[in-house]
């Protein structure tokens, strides 16, 4: 019996469901490893890197961009797929400056 189809079926099926847990764990940890790494290398590389000033301007300079993801996914998601957010941003950008 323990070479029979059925117990071969379900240890591959018990294989695939391991194997699909570590990817997803290994994709979802692997994008933060290398952020991570990085990080440490932009640290050592450029001492500069980790003070609190560049932080913040990090944080300032992506802060524009993640208002504008959040208005296009407000945008898909009630169902008006608009592909012009990124030129009246570059609009908007040019006219305050």
């Amino acid at each position: 019996m323990a070479n029979s189809p059925e117990s071969l079926n379900f240890r591959t099926i018990l294989t695939l469901s391991r194997a699909t847990r570590f990817i997803r764990v290994a994709e979802s940890v692997g994008v933060f490893a290398l952020l991570m790494i990085v990080v440490v290398g932009a640290s050592i590389a450029a001492p500069g890197f980790s003070t609190y000033t560049n932080f913040i301007n990090t944080l300032i300079a992506a802060s524009i961009t993640a208002v504008t993801g959040l208005g296009m996914t407000f945008a898909i998601a009630m169902g008006g797929f608009d592909l012009s957010v990124g030129s009246v941003q570059v609009l908007t950008a040019i006219a305050v400056a």
